[in-house]
């Protein structure tokens, strides 16, 4: 059977480095390449190799795709890797990352169609952000409002780096008002927690103990992945409270993975009745993999068998 070319020109591509004389040359040509794959790698490698040589070549082969507008990249699979290799290399080109932040790309689904390029436009927020262009709140409040919930995480990640006063009062309005989908709630109270002082606690707490079942986890997931000493405490006073939010609140300590949480929670494996300890438990499981942590687990888990 006939070596397939791609194929071969994969195998070329992984084999060379992109800072010799003979791995320039194959790395332009797999970027200047008909076939994607071959695209993809080669901007995945660069970005590996750090090799911003490449930089104004991929940022070419962006723009193209990007004018091209036809769906021929599946998943936007190549441009993303670009868009990602380009963003890691600190490349500066606001008028590419702001064409790539409004690139929509509808692909058929079991359903309706979806938009596949929502990656890509948060991915392109955060180049923006890095670039020397003076109007990025426009741009990132343009697309805090986006019908996907991953580019509104994308831009609220962007405004986090930004941290300008005005930025962060974007991110404190969007979570004031909230969102359809938690995840973006929950991205917005942690960039705030570690970013916003002290009105972003009394903002998350307020949430935390509001009405709305998904607002408050993802409020209670935030303050955990904050991982602040004030954060972590009030989680832990209020975990003390029967109730439903009870097995998130001891989630978000065990993820907080600080010592404070830590050592309640295996306070709590050792003297806690059945019900709560069974809520402990499962909130530590997210550790298993972690042989130091699972040893204290197990230590405590004994010291409470010998107890009773």
């Amino acid at each position: 059977m006939k070596p397939d070319p791609v194929d071969a020109a994969l195998e070329r591509l992984a084999a060379v480095s992109p800072e010799s004389p003979e791995g320039r040359k194959v790395f332009a040509s797999a970027l200047g390449a008909k076939q994607l794959r071959l695209v993809t790698k080669a901007a995945r490698l660069a970005e590996g190799f750090q090799a911003a040589s490449f930089c104004p070549q991929m940022a070419e082969v962006l723009a193209g795709l990007l004018a091209r507008d036809n769906g021929a990249d599946k998943g936007c699979t190549a441009m993303l890797a670009l868009a990602r290799a380009l963003v890691n290399l600190d490349h500066d080109d606001a008028e590419l990352y702001l064409r790539g932040m409004k690139y929509i790309q509808m692909e058929a689904s079991w359903g309706p169609a979806v938009d596949v390029a929502a990656d890509l436009r948060a991915t392109c927020a955060m180049g923006l952000v890095n670039s020397l262009y003076p109007g990025k709140l426009k741009a990132l409040t343009d697309l805090l409002v986006d019908k996907e919930w991953g580019a509104r995480v994308g831009a609220i990640r962007a405004l986090a780096a930004v941290g300008t006063e005005p930025a962060l009062l974007l991110l404190y309005f969007k979570a004031r008002v909230g969102d359809a989908h938690p995840e973006v709630v929950s991205q917005c109270l942690e960039a705030l927690l570690t970013g916003g002082g002290e009105g972003a606690l009394e903002l998350a707490t307020s949430i935390a103990s509001g009405r709305d079942e998904e607002a408050r986890e993802a409020a209670i997931l935030a303050l955990g992945g904050s991982r602040r000493a004030d954060a972590v405490e009030w989680l832990i006073v209020r975990s003390r409270m029967p109730g439903p939010a009870r097995p998130c609140m001891l989630l978000a300590l065990s993820s907080s993975r600080t010592e404070a949480a830590l050592d309640y929670l295996l306070g709590l494996v050792q003297t806690a009745d059945s019900a709560t300890f069974a809520e402990v438990h499962e909130a530590l499981t997210i550790h298993r993999r972690d042989a130091g942590l699972s040893e204290r687990i197990v230590a405590a888990v004994a010291e409470r068998n010998r107890a009773r």
